[in-house]
């Protein structure tokens, strides 16, 4: 018989790290590896990578102004960027949140979209493995199902019984929400604070039903919504 459990489910990109921290590993490694490979510039890489418009692109167009013949191209560059091993570390914040939660007996869950490699690469780097149990980690693809299809979210259930008290933490209005809200599920959104978040976070443009319980401007403050006030060190 499943016993009664309070899960924490996080989102992973812009909830428990920012995903701009994930874009500037990619770039870096990117730009360290062609420079190795080629009498190429680093920081005039990453600077170009970081510019506005395609990033790819303006590399690729960078590198041919310096005539160096390479044999790279847009597809080595994408599959570089998302099978890259990044260089992420959790925020203080994020760290002290977890501790507080498993302090109190708070079970913890990974749902995220995106690819299996790409998402289990920063997973491992942010050391969110050796924190998580492996079952409660579920990424999209392994599902073949989105946050919108419901997948992830039922897969969980099923994992972990239907009876728990389920708290989901997210960033993104457009997907995070909806289903959690759908099923009852205490839903929290960490507000982007810094304005560096790749979804923009204009609540007023989505249904109530895509729209989170409580928005904070820090994770710490996910812990009195999660736990009982009166027992939060």
């Amino acid at each position: 018989m499943m016993s009664h459990h309070r899960i924490a489910v996080f989102d992973l990109d812009d909830t428990l790290y920012h995903e701009h921290d994930y874009v500037v590993s990619a770039f870096s490694y990117i730009a360290r590896d062609l420079s190795h490979r080629y009498a190429l510039d680093y920081d005039a890489m990453v600077g170009t990578m970081m510019s506005a418009g395609n990033p790819f692109d303006n590399l690729l167009r960078y590198i041919s102004h310096t005539a160096t013949p390479i044999t790279e191209d847009v597809a080595w560059l994408v599959d570089t960027y998302r099978n890259h091993p990044p260089t992420l570390e959790l925020s203080a914040d994020a760290k002290r949140t977890i501790e507080m939660l498993q302090a109190h007996n708070v079970e913890l869950a990974i749902i995220t979209d995106g690819r299996v490699t790409s998402q289990n690469n920063k997973i491992k780097a942010l050391g969110l493995n050796l924190i998580v149990k492996p079952e409660n980690i579920i990424v999209s693809e392994a599902v073949e199902g989105d946050k919108l299809s419901g997948k992830p979210f039922e897969l969980l259930v099923a994992q972990a019984g239907p009876d728990n008290e389920y708290t989901y933490i997210g960033d993104n209005p457009a997907k995070d929400f909806v289903w959690p809200n759908r099923h009852n599920w205490t839903t929290i959104a960490l507000a982007d604070t810094s304005g560096i978040n790749i979804h923009r976070q204009e609540w007023d443009k989505f249904p109530a039903i895509n729209r989170p319980r409580h928005i904070v401007d820090n994770l710490l403050d996910i812990v009195p919504l999660i736990v009982k006030p009166n027992i939060v060190n």
